[in-house]
């Protein structure tokens, strides 16, 4: 390893500088050509995703519009200082913050300028960053083959992403393509490579100020990658321009840490709450269930195939046994030794680094599972999908090591080898281009924008200016639900139009949005977002500003059809629900369910469809084969019976003067949720 350092020929590159001194002759054209066309097409599907979030009005709702309104504030009064507040304040009573605002500040250039586009322009660079990154990492430590190799991993990650979660800006979406870049990186670091030290810092930095999911595995290759770089540097001597990599490395971190260290020392003081609380194991799902939830989802089948992502952790997936996990770890866990031991006889460094980084991170990420702890919810699918960008480069360097051996080496030193793999991305690129979303979360987003964000919005904006609305207008949330998709794109409207918004004193969405938006009771106005039956009409004294409802009477009739024969296949047994073991878990059977199981009863199953489906993850509630298309139509029409009927009422503040912004500390639980 010391001749990675001293500058001296390396003997495990000497396939790359081989495969290089090939590509200068009369073979240059082509590896060079087959290097770019992978490229190419592995960015293909991002910025086909971002041309059509332009071409097709998409705009960020729910959480992914959170992005989009606090990366407006970058700059302003309301600079964010600190990440989005976390929902595991709630497990442990204490608020809690994201320790840093690294993705909005990356966002902030374009969302100012194009709004709902900009997040996903943003997003996009971010991503398409990621993936350049990882296309210069396996070039530097593999060469052309190498590099064509790691872009058709990278489109298999594209491609169990699907194509609109390339534009997404919700954490544990937006962060998978840079967690796999950071994987390269710490890779390359091992190998001593001097090079990777800055991006690896700001790579890392942004991953772990943006989610608490991500921290402990993103440490951990940190960590291993230093080690290795250490080593190297001690067995080899100081490689060249190491002080100067350390120095700009320090300004990177410094930097991307600044604003951190700002509000630990003059703000809220929420690195050292995380600290002392985050990682305290509070409501933690413990080692055997981590376990299951990380050997689950990407390391046995169906592995990480298109698809998967959608149905992981949700009722149809029969996760795997605790004791089948543990083995299938283990066997992961031997297999990249064995890559390890295969990279150190063969003299090539960086085939080891690849089985030593998979190995650090697929331990780190048994322990992120273990501590991630449960939240209102239940288990989120969300907080684990860490595990597909995992799952991939463990994959990856199995098969680095395969190919490591040299039969299969000498069978892949041709250019031809290298224009089949980058016609195998161009084809692997061709299905990821299509629009599709595998999160039933989020699979409604793309037309509810369009169905109801379109009309509520363009009705909202043209009311303000109308009425000549004044700010600030203290928020209203006690109408909504808590998944209404339009709370955040309203901000938005109000920004747009440059009028302030506040909260009350002890609403958590001080921490998500500034403590600086405090209602002092001065506010003129009350701005209420209302859906499901509350939109239909407001109250006394209140002005409606934007009321739309996106549902047709066909699909109403289709929804009351539902409702009748959902209510029949109940009480027939057909869809079969335990009413005592929802009362085992110490809950209270739905009134509107025992209205439906009652004697000669002919009620409808009015408003059950969202409450059925989430007793069926306890195996409470069990829907035949035949039925669940039947079944989930009729939840989305009554999720839309809510979501898709929405107003905004102007009406009067009922907050008195007050000045319990100084007094009073945002609760953990947002007023009306």
């Amino acid at each position: 390893m010391s001749s990675v350092l001293t500058g001296r020929r390396r003997p495990w590159a000497r396939d790359v500088e081989d495969q290089h001194e090939v590509e200068r002759s009369v073979r240059w054209s082509s590896s060079d050509l087959a290097e770019r066309v992978a490229l190419v097409a592995a960015l293909a599907p991002i910025v086909v995703a971002v041309v059509r979030a332009a071409l097709t009005g998409w705009m960020p709702l729910f959480d992914a519009g959170y992005f989009m309104v606090r990366s407006r504030d970058v700059f302003t009064e309301h600079h964010p200082l600190l990440g989005a507040w976390s929902m595991g304040s709630r497990a442990i009573g204490t608020s809690l913050n994201n320790v840093g605002p690294m993705q909005l500040d990356l966002l902030a250039p374009f969302t100012k300028v194009f709004s709902y586009w900009g997040t996903a322009l943003g997003t996009g660079l971010i991503n398409a960053g990621a993936v350049i990154g990882v296309w210069a990492v396996a070039r530097r430590l593999f060469g052309s083959r190498g590099a064509v190799g790691a872009m058709i991993a990278t489109l298999c990650l594209e491609a169990t992403m699907a194509s609109w979660m390339l534009i997404e800006a919700r954490q544990q979406l937006a962060l998978l393509l840079p967690l796999w870049c950071l994987l390269w990186l710490t890779a390359a670091m091992w190998t001593g490579a001097v090079w990777s030290l800055p991006w690896t810092v700001f790579v890392a930095s942004l991953i772990a100020q943006t989610h608490f999911s991500f921290v402990y595995q993103a440490a951990a290759v940190v960590l291993a990658g230093s080690v290795g770089f250490v080593l190297a540097a001690r067995s080899g001597g100081r490689p060249p321009r190491l002080w100067r990599a350390i120095a700009v490395s320090s300004v990177v971190g410094f930097v991307c840490w600044a604003q951190t260290l700002w509000d630990q020392f003059f703000g809220t003081g929420n690195l050292l709450r995380v600290l002392a609380k985050g990682g305290t194991g509070a409501e933690a799902v413990g080692f055997s269930s981590g376990a299951q939830y990380v050997a689950g989802s990407t390391l046995a089948p169906p592995f990480w195939t298109p698809g998967y992502m959608g149905r992981y952790l949700r009722p149809a997936d029969d996760i795997i046994s605790a004791r089948a996990a543990w083995f299938t770890i283990v066997v992961w866990l031997v297999v990249l030794a064995a890559v390890t031991m295969i990279g150190r006889r063969l003299g090539r460094p960086p085939v080891v680094a690849m089985g030593v980084i998979g190995a650090s991170v697929l331990t780190a990420a048994v322990y992120a599972a273990a501590k991630i702890p449960t939240t209102e919810f239940g288990i989120v699918a969300y907080n684990y999908y860490w595990m597909w960008p995992i799952g991939v480069f463990v994959t990856t360097a199995a098969v680095a090591g395969v190919l490591s051996l040299p039969l299969l080496r000498m069978s892949l030193r041709s250019s031809a080898a290298v224009l089949v793999g980058a016609v195998g991305c161009v084809v692997l690129a061709l299905p990821v281009l299509r629009p599709v979303n595998y999160l039933p979360e989020t699979a409604d987003e793309a037309d509810a924008g369009a169905r109801v964000g379109d009309p509520l919005l363009t009705q909202f904006a043209d009311s303000l200016e109308r009425l000549d609305v004044t700010g600030p207008l203290v928020i209203d949330r006690t109408r909504e639900t808590h998944t209404n998709y339009f709370p955040y794109t309203m901000l938005t409207e109000l920004q747009r139009a440059g009028i302030e918004f506040t909260f009350p004193a002890d609403d958590v969405s001080r921490d998500r949005f500034g403590r600086s938006r405090c209602e002092d009771g001065r506010s003129p106005h009350r701005l209420i977002l209302a859906d499901g039956e509350a939109s239909l009409k407001p109250a006394f004294g209140e002005t409606v500003l934007a009321q739309v409802n996106g549902m047709t009477d066909a699909e109403q009739a289709d929804l009351a059809a539902l409702q009748a024969e959902f209510g029949e296949r109940i009480r027939d047994g057909t869809v079969f629900v335990d009413v005592s073991g929802i009362r085992y878990f110490d809950s209270v059977p739905d009134p509107t369910l025992l209205r439906v199981l009652e004697e000669e009863s002919e009620a409808p199953a009015e408003g059950l469809a969202r409450y059925l489906a989430n007793w069926r993850v306890f195996d409470v509630v069990t829907v035949p084969d035949e039925l669940e298309p039947d079944f989930r139509r009729w939840r989305v029409l009554e999720d839309r019976l809510t979501f898709d009927r929405v107003a905004i009422f102007l009406g009067p503040n009922l907050i008195t003067p007050t000045d319990a912004c100084e007094t009073v500390e945002p609760g953990v639980v947002p007023i009306g949720e």
